[in-house]
Order: C-alpha cells, then structure tokens, then sequence
C-alpha cells in the first residue's frame, strides 16, 4: 500500500443544546371550552400549570474518524456518540382525583449512545466501465435512568406505552397471549377470568384468547402486563450502487432497518371483531365452532372479555428492504456553445419492499414525538411513481 495514498482524520467534539418544544401553555393552568352534549357548552379544566417548568439539556459527545485509501477508491467515515438528557420533559401521570391523567414535568434523566458509519468504493475503475458502492449503518440504544415517579404509561391510538427506569424510550407494554382456547374444555382447565364492573368473576370460555397469567392469581388484569417490544431499531441505513457503461449510468438506492417492532393499530381495530364496522377478511379464520383450532378469537360485541386489548397479537417485526430509487440517465453526446451538456432520465420509485409486516407500509411515522414511534395508526403509504426528466448544463 502507497503511504502517499493514504489519508485520515479524526476528530472530538463536545455540545450542549436545549429543547423547548413544549405547548405554547404547557406552564400554565386554563381551560378551554367543550359541549360534551347537545345545546350544553361548559368550561373544562384542561391543564394544570407547573411554573418550575423549563427546557431539557442535552450534552453530546462524539468521536469520529475518516479514512481514504488507494488514491480515494475507498472511503470510510464512522462517528461514536453518546449523549445524556437532564430535566426530561414528561407527562407525569395525575391521581384521578386531580381531574386530568397528566401535566408537564421535568422529572428525568435520558441517554443515548451508538454509532453511524458510511463507506463509499470505486470497485470497477476502467475506461468504459464503472462501478462504485456506498452504504450506512447506524446503531443507537436509548435508556431511561432516572424518573421521578418511577414509571408511567402512555395510550397511542390503542397502544400503550411504558416509560420506566432501566428501560429504552417508548416500549410497548401490554399482555402476553398463548393463541385462542378451541373448546370450553381447555378454557376450563385454565380457569382464569376477569373481574367486571361490579366485582364479578367473568371466566374465559371457548373462542377467547388465551391470556398469559404473569402473577398466577387466576384473574387477568393489569398486574399480568409486561413489556411486549421496542419500536427502536436495532441497526438501519441505506445502500446505494451505480454501474455506468461509457454514457449510460445505472443507480440504485435500497434503505434498510432492522430488529424494529411496531404495533399495528389498524389491525388492532380491523381484527377486532367487536364492533359493526367493516372488518379485514382475516375474521374469516375467526373462532366459530367448537374445536377449531385458530389465533383470531370470537367475534363479540363491546368485547367484553378484552380480546382485542392491547396484547402481542398486534406487535410485529416491521423489518424491511425497500428499493427506494432505481434511475436510468444516458449522457447525450451533444456539445454546442451555448449548452455544455444534456442528460435524460427514467426513474421508478418505491419498486418493492421486502418484509414481514402486515400493514400497508413498515416505513412510516404517526409522529415525530419519541412515545408515538413504532404506533402505525394508518397513515398514506408511499406511492409507486415514474417520473422522466432531462437535465441540461448551461
């Protein structure tokens, strides 16, 4: 290897920063007004101010490095971080006597350490052919460490989502199943149940799911909840290569994420099986006789059993490959005066993606706040699109 070839950098940074993406009135008590009923309009408390609040910090610090070798055929840049927030912004959760679930606080403690590497390579470097590769990764593991009340949930369009100490941001809590009971038999040898409204044993019968009984105590309630995935990946990026023939250039762009689990709220209302509104064909497979073995219980209406509750039937592997960009440019062999060059190109977007999941798209964002990740509640998936275009170089 030339040493003349050869080049790197390296370098340490240091940061701090804050965070006031708080509501306008987040530190104050109002109300505002509602009609919980025809021709009755009222005020409503609905939120009490807290004048302690403030911004969160964050410090950062990041160590990274660049290399090129072999004349800069190949290039390698990774980037070691981590970074800790103080004074959390939180939604404290409230006694019922308070009138509301919850206010903003500054309770916390939150970091986040992992690492981003790109690489790019020249692999074919020769008169009439070409071709160069890049890629990322990245890798990011986050962790609660302190909190004030020790642990909270929060409810995201049917989910619901613990924050606790020891644990990563925005997991998915809830009950753990063991498929539906095919006849009355086996629901009675497991015995179990729930406690209704007026403190009466209701027992699981033939064609309920089958709940996991954590504690033991025969009934399923709260208490048998445990952590059920975690919407953070455990590596993502994307990967991009170029094959190019004298004037004709092809590119590729893939992105990529993996080990991430989503909750899928629209199967969670579509596989439900509780109301009157229009059901995905999956209820075909559902529980309608004696014996029959299936994982998609009876169809009730109200639920009254809480089959259709927050549990892992609705968490999946929302793993993907996806071709985002495929593009075709050819270098039209035109040189006048006043133009310097001229290149057309075809483009397909969103060719395929490859995954497990059953929604619609395993790419997607009900929101950018930290607790609503992973909540697929049915948003636009992306399109399939052509588009033609010519780039002209004056």
């Amino acid at each position: 290897m030339d040493a003349a070839a050869e080049g790197g950098e390296h370098g340490v940074a240091l940061s701090q920063t804050g965070n006031d993406r708080l509501p306008l009135l987040a530190n104050r008590t109002y109300r505002l007004a509602v009609a919980p009923v025809q021709d009755a309009a009222g005020l409503l408390l609905s939120n009490i101010g807290n004048e302690q609040l403030k911004w969160e910090t964050t410090r950062r610090a990041s160590v990274g490095l660049d290399l090129s070798l072999w004349h800069d055929r190949w290039q390698l840049s990774a980037d070691v971080f981590w970074a800790r927030t103080s004074d959390l912004v939180t939604r404290r959760q409230l006694a019922d006597v308070a009138g509301m679930r919850y206010y903003w606080d500054n309770d916390g403690e939150l970091t986040n350490r992992g690492f981003e590497l790109s690489t790019s390579a020249r692999i074919i470097e020769h008169k009439d052919w070409k071709l160069t590769f890049g890629a990322t990764l990245g890798h990011y593991k986050n962790r609660i460490r302190e909190l004030a009340s020790g642990a909270f949930t929060t409810d995201v369009a049917g989910a619901t989502i613990l924050t606790s100490e020891g644990l990563p941001a925005g997991v998915f809590y809830g009950w753990q199943t063991r498929g539906v009971y095919a006849d009355a038999g086996a629901a009675t040898a497991d015995g179990l149940g729930i406690i209704s409204a007026n403190g009466d044993k209701m027992a699981y019968g033939a064609g309920d799911v089958r709940f996991v009984d954590q504690n033991h105590d025969g009934i399923i309630d709260d208490h048998d909840r445990v952590v059920l995935g975690d919407p953070n990946p455990d590596i993502y990026g994307h990967f991009n290569l170029q094959l190019k023939w004298r004037r004709l250039a092809l590119d590729g762009l893939f992105a990529y994420s993996l080990g991430v689990d989503a909750y899928n709220a629209m199967r969670q209302q579509l596989e439900s099986g509780s109301s009157l509104f229009n059901q995905t064909t999956a209820m075909e497979n559902r529980w309608m006789a004696d014996g029959q073995v299936t994982d998609i219980p009876r169809a009730t209406f109200g639920d009254p059993m809480g089959n259709s509750r927050a549990s892992d039937r609705w968490i999946e592997d929302a793993s993907y490959l996806k071709l985002r960009t495929l593009r075709l440019t050819y270098d039209l062999p035109l040189r006048i005066s006043a133009i310097q060059g001229i290149k057309v190109w075809a483009a397909a977007n969103n060719l395929f993606t490859l995954t497990r999941y059953l929604g619609a798209d395993p790419e997607f964002s009900m929101s950018t706040a930290v607790l609503c990740q992973g909540v697929d509640a049915g948003l636009v998936p992306s399109s399939r699109s052509f588009q033609l275009g010519m780039k002209i170089n004056l």
